[in-house]
């Protein structure tokens, strides 16, 4: 994993110099010039360039310069860190010599962008993300300038067909990354034996040996342009251990990193300006800075508050239900080979611990040979994903369905990525292939593990063309359940993953099904999202409480059918398509918040859709945010739902009272947590139409004005004495990628390279500590929700 930096770790110094006299310089990082007044001369090996008003020069770590004004210049400096380049720019040639705006006038569009971050560089900590995007849009313009300098010299490149060049042009791409051989070749489409018999065969040499040499001729200009250790210089060229490292820089270079070390460019004793020259505040630079993006009030401090009061007692309490952390949507099998899709999967197991993982089309990645007329299965690729499951101590919960993979773009549109089997020849060949994998997966695992795994055989209610009849279902319901008890009778099977957006009646129809083939489900499951409507008529509810409405209806029309049966929403979300910015906003944050409290003892499971946007990227989805309905972004940053899973593994384990915005609980008699958040649902605007980045500026016409929260809670029978509290807040500052990303003007440029610069800049949820001292038997405190608490943008 690469380290992480902050910005004033990118930026080494940056000021404004007034220049009267000549100076030497020899700087120990990468310096863009800018000339703001005057004129200047600059001399290097026998040559001059005569620079002005506006121009802009690039000047390489190491490189002795003699800079001689005219009369005087003014100039702004701006030094970077020679590895920030490095690990966003791959060319050597930008250190080889001085590039000026004169002879390469392109150059020159560097200026405002520098003049951009000098304003900001003055309130680093609240502008980190304009700078990051204004040295992102250099870097642009840089390479820009070096594409158009360079020549390919790679005659492997040249002199092989396209898809060889593909190939290599992909691992150049990816040169910093974890590269393994059954990756790279599911990302180019080839097969892991044609990729391993190419690099045989046009190199002499393994995969893992090519990439090798390629990071390796990489890292030369890290060790002498840089001062990094080799175990950070390892981090960021994506080697496995330090050891391969420095295996691969002896065999490339036939010496030690600490030989190539002893040619270092850098400056034993830098030469740089005299600090009498430094012009702290300028007025010809440090004008008025662009204004932040919009922080609507969506709470009206004018209106009357709504009051909420209540009186606790701690000895009066009941379990929390894990209900909420049951089960999380990982997506389709073929996207849990994602490495970003298994990173993130990492991560939140080890923050949050869901018990289940549900995958959809999970044979899908089964092998399928004929050996004299005899099938033989393969299940390597899916054991690979449960391999990674139950090293995280989850649990498969496997959809049998023939749901086809698509992404519901609007509310109109769907696009297809890879249409489903007719269903009676994939139930068909399902019945095939289950018995030999449940029966090589006991082998595998052991029936301990196994018999814990959960099978959901889902009817599909969102195809009206080439779907089962309810009999048919059933029927395929029962055979399937029959072979998985046959083998190991504690599984728990059931369906049929009913969408709560359709008329009960067919809920029904399929539970009259079941009761005429005498099946009894070990649990109903059923999906819950709040579009109403039919065809060109969807749209969200601009009813609040139609989430909360259609789990409760379904629930008690269950119970009344099949009393004490296991119910599971094995889908929720609050809009079903996956380019809808609602999805990257704070309302996702509470509306999760809100469904998951209202809901929390009315079924077993509540299974958000779904755990990352890499189930739901494509082509159509290069920005970094899109609309995808994740906890994590593609890149694998936090949005604001995740951390109300992050806020609910932090309550305690007994219930002590809940309302419509807050949940109160107890770790034990001395530690109690809650939850408050104040929720507005959306309105018109954004009902029929998916919110698009544009839509942001609208601000309060998106979502309904609420009142302020007003909330005291007195608790009895607490134990006298200090109590620590702890405030955490996720609002358009803290927690909120959109919010930041809106800051840093959608910066979207090298998007797989940005991420490490990124992810520290996200301001994680604030953290307020305080104590205070209590002699009495009850504790009082009080939240009072403004629009500070709640700003969806």
């Amino acid at each position: 994993m690469q380290p992480q930096y902050r910005i004033s770790q990118i930026i080494s110094q940056l000021n404004v110099h007034q220049i009267t006299n000549p100076v030497t310089l020899c700087l120990c990082d990468y310096s863009i010039l800018c000339t703001l007044e005057g004129s200047l001369r600059i001399e290097f090996e026998n040559q001059h360039s005569h620079y002005l008003q506006t121009d802009v020069i690039l000047l390489p770590p190491g490189l002795s310069v003699n800079l001689k004004p005219d009369k005087y210049a003014l100039c702004l400096i701006l030094q970077i860190k020679p590895w920030f380049l490095l690990n966003t720019l791959d060319c050597q040639n930008l250190f080889d010599k001085i590039y000026g705006s004169i002879k390469t006038p392109y150059l020159q569009t560097l200026y405002p962008h520098a003049i951009l971050i000098a304003r900001y560089y003055m309130n680093i900590n609240e502008h980190e993300y304009e700078i990051l995007s204004e040295l992102f849009c250099c870097i642009s313009i840089i390479q820009k300038h070096l594409v158009s300098e360079s020549v390919c010299t790679d005659a492997a490149t040249r002199e092989n067909g396209k898809r060889n060049r593909e190939i290599l042009e992909y691992l150049q791409m990816h040169s910093k990354d974890f590269l393994r051989l059954q990756d790279t070749a599911e990302a180019i489409g080839l097969t892991p034996q044609y990729l391993a018999a190419f690099f045989k065969k046009s190199f002499g040499c393994t995969f893992i040996e090519y990439v090798h040499r390629l990071k390796a001729s990489k890292c030369y200009f890290w060790l002498i342009y840089t001062q990094l250790s080799d175990q950070e210089i390892s981090d960021f060229m994506g080697f496995q251990n330090l050891t391969s490292y420095h295996k691969a820089i002896r065999l490339y270079y036939h010496c030690s990193a600490d030989d190539i070390r002893k040619n270092s460019r850098l400056p034993s004793v830098p030469s740089t300006f005299d600090d009498a020259t430094i012009i702290l505040k300028p007025d010809s630079i440090f004008s008025e800075l662009p204004d932040d993006p919009p922080t609507f009030q969506i709470v009206k401090r004018g209106q009357v508050p709504l009051v909420t009061r209540a009186d606790i007692n701690i000895l009066k309490h009941r379990p929390v239900s894990d209900s909420w952390k049951y089960l999380i949507n990982l997506g389709f099998a073929y996207q849990l080979i994602s490495p970003n899709l298994q990173s993130q999967l990492r991560e939140i197991q080890e923050k949050v611990h869901f018990n289940y993982g549900r995958i959809c089309r999970i044979f899908d990645l089964a092998g399928i040979e004929q050996v004299h007329g005899t099938k033989l299965y393969s299940f390597e690729l899916i054991y690979q994903i449960i391999d990674l499951m139950d090293s995280l101590n989850m649990i498969p919960f496997l959809e049998l369905s023939n749901r086809p993979v698509k992404i519901n773009v609007n509310f109109q549109e769907t696009q297809v990525l890879n249409n489903a089997e007719q269903p009676i020849i994939y139930y068909n060949r399902l019945l095939q292939i289950l018995p030999e994998f449940i029966r090589s997966s006991c082998n595998r695992y052991g029936i301990s593990y196994v018999k814990k795994w959960r099978f959901e055989i889902c009817y599909d209610f969102y195809d009206n063309t080439s779907q089962l009849t309810f009999g048919q279902y059933a029927n395929y319901f029962k055979n399937i359940t029959t072979v998985i008890h046959s083998i190991v009778p504690e599984c728990i099977v059931g369906g049929p993953g009913f969408n709560t957006h359709e008329p009960l009646t067919k809920l029904e129809n399929i539970l009259s099904s079941f009761d005429s083939l005498k099946i009894h489900p070990d649990f109903i499951s059923m999906q819950v999202f709040s579009a109403t409507g039919y065809g060109a008529d969807m749209h969200l509810s601009l009813d609040k409480e139609t989430v909360n409405d259609r789990t409760r209806n379904v629930v008690e029309f269950i119970h009344k059918k099949y009393p004490g049966v296991s119910i599971l929403v094995s889908e929720f979300n609050s809009c079903h398509t996956a380019r809808n910015h609602l999805n990257d906003t704070l309302f996702q944050a509470t509306f999760l918040a809100r469904y998951l409290i209202q809901n929390l003892d009315i079924a077993d499971s509540l299974a958000y859709f779904s755990l990352s946007d890499v189930s739901t990227r494509y082509t159509d989805s290069d920005n970094m945010l899109f609309g995808g309905n994740g906890l994590y972004s593609y890149q694998g940053i936090p949005k604001p739902a995740f951390y109300i899973y992050s806020f609910f593994q932090s309550l305690g384990a007994s219930m002590l009272s809940k309302g419509d915005n807050y949940i109160i609980t107890s770790g034990s008699s001395t530690s109690f947590q809650g939850l408050f958040f104040n929720y507005a649902h959306i309105t018109e605007a954004v009902s029929s139409n998916n919110l698009s980045l544009q839509d942001l500026t609208l601000g309060e016409q998106l979502f309904e004005a609420v009142p302020p929260q007003f909330m005291r809670f007195r608790l009895h029978n607490v134990q006298p004495g200090y109590y620590l509290v702890k405030v955490n807040t996720i609002n358009h500052t803290h927690g909120n990628i959109l919010y930041n990303w809106y800051k840093s003007a959608f910066i979207n440029i090298y998007e797989k390279k940005i991420s490490i610069f990124l992810n520290p800049l996200l301001n994680q949820p604030s953290v307020c500590t305080q104590s205070r001292l209590q002699n009495k038997k009850f504790w009082s405190f009080l939240y009072y929700l403004t629009h500070r608490r709640f700003i969806c943008c």
